[in-house]
This record gives C-alpha cells, sequence and structure tokens, in this order.
C-alpha cells in the first residue's frame, strides 16, 4: 500500500477491444442467450453497444426489440447467469493469443514502477470478466475494478472503478493522477466526467479519426512501440 502523503497515478484500463480481443464471443453468446429468454434478435449496432456495460447492452437489444421495461427488468439477472454460462462453454481455455499486440509488455513494464497502480473498469459481466482474466493470463495484474453488472453506463462504471481502487490500494484521492485507457468514444467521455487523463487507442473498431472527435489526451494506434506508449501514458510524472 502507499503513503498516502506520495504523488501517485491509477491507471484505469479498459478490457476488451483494449487488452483483449473477444468481442465476437460476446456477440454471438449475447445474441443467443437475448434470443432464447425474450426472442428478439439482436440488431444492435456496434457503435451503439462498444464501451458500454454489458447489462445496458442487453437493455438496448430489448428495447429495440419492443421488449417492455418491467420485462426487460424480471429476467435480467437470469440473463447475466446464463450469459456467463454461455461464455464459459465457448470461449477457449487458453485466451492469450487474443491478447492485443504489446499489451503483456505494457502491463509487466507498468506494474514495476513506483507509485503506479492499476485497476479495471470493463462492460463486461463481473463473473465473464473473472473468466476473461483468468484465461488470458491478465488477472495478475488487476487486483482492483468494475464491471457491467453493477452499473447501466461507462460514466458509473468509471467512477466506480475509480472510488473502489483508490479504497483498495488506500490512496490519497488528492494526491492521486488518474489515467483512463480505452479503445472507444464512451471511453474518453466517462475519463473527462472524472477529470482524467484519457488515453485512447484504436485497437477495435474505431479508427484514430473517429477517436479524435472526441478530444482525448492521448491517441495511440496500438500499444506496441513499448517505449512511446508508456511515456504518452504517463505524461510527465
Amino acid at each position: 500500500m502507499s503513503p498516502n502523503n506520495e504523488i501517485n497515478t491509477l491507471l484505469i484500463f479498459d478490457l476488451d477491444g483494449t487488452l483483449l480481443d473477444v468481442f465476437d464471443y460476446h456477440i454471438a453468446c449475447v445474441a443467443k442467450v437475448v434470443k432464447e429468454v425474450w426472442n428478439v434478435p439482436d440488431q444492435l449496432p456496434k457503435s451503439k453497444r462498444y464501451g458500454f456495460p454489458q447489462k445496458e447492452i442487453i437493455r438496448r437489444i430489448c428495447k429495440a426489440g419492443g421488449v417492455p421495461e418491467e420485462e426487460i427488468n424480471r429476467h435480467l439477472q437470469r440473463v447475466q447467469l446464463m450469459l456467463t454460462e454461455q461464455m464459459q462453454q465457448t470461449l477457449p481455455e487458453d485466451l492469450t493469443n487474443r491478447l492485443l499486440p504489446g499489451v503483456n509488455e505494457l502491463l509487466d513494464n507498468l506494474v514495476e514502477r513506483k507509485n503506479i497502480y492499476l485497476a479495471l473498469a470493463t462492460g463486461t459481466l463481473g463473473s465473464t470478466a473473472k473468466i476473461l482474466l483468468a484465461r488470458s493470463g491478465l488477472k495478475k495484474y488487476f487486483p482492483a475494478g468494475a464491471y457491467g453488472h453493477e452499473v447501466f453506463s461507462r460514466q458509473e462504471l468509471v467512477r466506480l472503478a475509480l472510488d473502489r481502487s483508490l479504497n483498495y490500494y488506500g490512496l490519497n484521492p488528492t494526491r492521486t493522477r488518474v489515467v483512463t485507457i480505452g479503445d472507444a468514444p464512451s471511453d474518453i467521455e466517462a475519463g473527462k466526467s472524472i477529470s482524467a487523463r484519457t488515453v485512447s487507442v484504436a485497437s477495435s473498431s474505431f479508427s484514430t479519426d473517429e477517436l479524435a472527435r472526441f478530444s482525448p489526451d492521448v491517441l495511440l494506434v496500438s500499444f506496441e512501440d513499448l517505449e512511446n506508449t508508456v511515456e504518452s501514458i504517463l505524461g510527465s510524472i
């Protein structure tokens, strides 16, 4: 734990699309479960789902399919359990080949630095995230975080990850710099909502031009250039 009088940096990472690519599994499993429970097709475009908590994605699919709000709420908890079971059965046991380029090198570098702390803010359901972290080898880097079953918005997700991580690491909020790292416009907006330094990486569905429209503090093409990535994320500390 860090003494409260030190200047610290808390790095809040997104998971899918930023560190790991299993988006195709998410889409297939969500479509199957939603069809089984509510008998509606998953026609939600990527732009309406990328970066959003999974609970909110399910809700949007149902709303688009004309499912009444009370029917969504009545089955939502059961659907989340079904989705985790479906993901557990469908995902490969070894997800290390799904890690995005440069991720291991970056995280290894960051965790060795003094007064640098890592956290997760992922829209993935917590039970599913545990599977992803374990099978990809990322679990050791992220002892604290917030997950997609807990909130409906990305802003709430990042705020929860921040509060939980400050408490877990014993950090003084007034002496902690916060950086958010993600691959979607919603990651940028959520980071700005907590006055964080925002780092955006064009590692998934959004191009650098699309991400640039949301004015992140740093815009990266990938994590492959380790020295540049570390300098860009940490800035002047």
